[in-house]
C-alpha cells in the first residue's frame, strides 16, 4: 500500500472500524521513541553498558538473530534477573519533560465519541499514564476484552509501577513470554478473546520485533471464525525499500500501511496526530474531507486513491448531512464523480423502512430501480443529496447515459 506526503491516509474500512469501536490500537516500542526511549534493540545495548557486560558468543548470537527476548534471558541466567530488571526499569524512565504528543494523539484515536477507550500496548513506561490516561490495566491482571464492557489502556505486558520495583511482572524474556502466552496462557487467552470482535492495527513495530511473533501466533488462532477480523499496521521504510516492507508484513498476513520513516520516524507523529484530529472532529471531520476534496477529481482505480476512499467513506454518513454538503459545493464537484459513486454502491442505496409500507418494505435506489420499487416514494437520504448533485449535471452525457 503506498504511501502519501506527510504519511498513510487512514483507509475507509479502518475510518468506520474505529469509529464503530472494533478497531483496538497496538502499540509497541515505536511510539515512545519521540519521548526519548529506545527500541527493544537500543534497550539491550543500553542493559549491557549498564551492567557492564559484554556479549558473550550465544547472547551475541541471538542478538544477531534479533532474538532480543532470548538475550535477555540469557543474560538473566548469568547475572541474576535484578541485576537485569532493574537497569531496564531505569533506561525507560521517563523525563519529566519528555514529548508525550504522540501519546495523547493514541488516546484520542481509541477513544469512541461515547469517551470509552480501548488500547493495547506492549511497553512497559508509563508514557500513557502521564499523558492521562484514567483507566489502566497491568498483567497478569486483565480486563475481558468485550466491547460492551471494556474500557481502559491495557498493558499486556507488565508495567513500571511501585508495587513491582524489582519488574518482577515485566515480560521481556522467552521465559516470560512463554509464560504469559503458553503455560499460564494470560497474554493469549486475552488477544484470542479480543480477535474474535475486534480489527487491530500495529503502530511502533517491526516485521522481526519478537513481540509481534508472539502476538500474531495468537491472532492466526482467531482468524478462521472471522473473516472480517483484519490485522494492520503502520510500518516505516525508506524509499525504494517499501516492496519488500510490504511483502514481509503481507507473508504475516497483516495489510501495512507505509509511511517515509526518514528523519527518526517523523511522518510516524505525523500520521497519528492527523488522524487523532481527524476522529476527534467526528461528523465536522467527515464534512472537512468532503469540503477539502470533493471538489477534486477522482482517479482509477478508485479503491487504491486514500483520498477517493476517505471521500466515500465520509458520505455514507446516515443522515446525509455530509452528502448535502458534497452537494452543494460550488463550483459543482466534477461528475467524474459518478462512476466512484456507482462502482461504491451509493447510487443503489436503499431507504430506512418507512412505517407506511412496514419493516420489509424499503425504497428505491436512485438508480436501476425496477418497475415495482419506484411504487415506494422515499429515498435513502444520501441517494437523495446525491441526486441533487447529480441534476447539476444534467447537461453532461454521463449523466444521461
Amino acid at each position: 500500500m503506498r504511501w502519501v506526503d506527510g504519511g498513510p491516509d487512514l483507509p475507509e474500512e479502518l475510518l468506520q472500524r474505529l469509529e464503530d469501536g472494533r478497531l483496538v490500537l497496538f502499540c509497541g516500542a515505536g511510539v515512545s521513541r519521540s519521548a526519548g526511549l529506545p527500541g527493544f534493540r537500543g534497550l539491550i545495548e543500553q542493559v549491557y553498558e549498564k551492567t557492564n557486560e559484554k556479549m558473550r558468543e550465544l547472547e551475541q548470537e541471538e542478538f544477531d538473530r534479533l532474538n532480543f527476548d532470548r538475550v535477555l534471558g540469557l543474560l538473566e541466567t548469568r547475572i541474576g534477573a535484578q541485576h537485569v530488571r532493574r537497569p531496564v526499569i531505569d533506561i525507560l524512565r521517563l523525563e519529566q519533560n519528555a514529548n508525550l504528543a504522540t501519546h495523547r494523539s493514541l488516546l484520542d484515536l481509541a477513544t469512541t465519541s461515547e469517551g470509552v477507550c480501548r488500547l493495547v500496548t506492549t511497553n512497559f513506561d508509563r508514557g500513557f499514564e502521564i499523558a492521562g490516561a484514567t483507566n489502566i490495566d497491568t498483567a497478569p491482571k486483565l480486563p475481558v476484552p468485550k466491547t460492551d464492557t471494556w474500557n481502559s489502556v491495557v498493558h499486556l505486558h507488565g508495567r513500571i509501577c511501585d508495587s513491582d520495583p524489582d519488574g518482577r511482572c515485566l515480560v521481556m524474556t522467552s521465559a516470560d513470554f512463554g509464560r504469559a502466552y503458553l503455560t499460564e496462557g494470560w497474554a493469549s487467552r486475552f488477544l484470542s478473546e479480543l480477535f474474535r470482535r475486534s480489527s487491530v492495527l500495529f503502530i511502533g513495530y517491526s516485521a522481526e520485533d519478537p513481540v509481534v511473533r508472539y502476538m500474531l501466533d495468537a491472532f492466526e488462532a482467531e482468524r478462521a471464525p472471522n473473516e472480517d477480523i483484519g490485522i494492520y499496521a503502520l510500518v516505516g521504510c525508506s524509499a525504494g525499500n517499501d516492496d519488500k516492507e510490504d511483502r514481509a508484513w503481507k507473508a504475516k498476513n497483516v495489510t501495512p500501511l507505509l509511511y517515509d520513516n526518514q528523519d527518526d520516524h517523523a511522518a510516524l507523529h505525523e500520521t497519528i496526530s492527523r488522524w487523532a484530529a481527524c476522529h476527534r472532529r467526528g461528523l465536522l471531520g467527515k464534512e472537512s474531507i468532503v469540503q477539502e476534496h470533493g471538489g477534486k477529481s477522482p482517479t482509477r482505480p478508485f479503491d487504491k486513491d486514500p483520498l477517493v476512499s476517505q471521500v466515500l467513506w465520509a458520505l455514507r454518513e446516515e443522515s446525509g448531512r455530509v452528502a448535502h454538503v458534497f452537494a452543494r459545493l460550488d463550483p459543482a464537484p466534477p461528475v467524474e464523480w459518478l462512476d466512484a459513486f456507482e462502482e461504491d454502491g451509493l447510487l443503489s442505496l436503499p431507504s430506512a423502512p418507512s412505517a407506511a409500507h412496514g419493516q420489509g418494505s424499503w425504497g428505491p435506489p436512485l438508480v436501476g430501480a425496477s418497475p415495482q420499487t419506484t411504487l415506494h416514494p422515499r429515498l435513502n437520504p444520501i441517494s437523495r443529496a446525491l441526486g441533487e448533485w447529480l441534476s447539476r449535471h444534467l447537461d453532461k452525457p454521463e449523466v444521461l447515459d
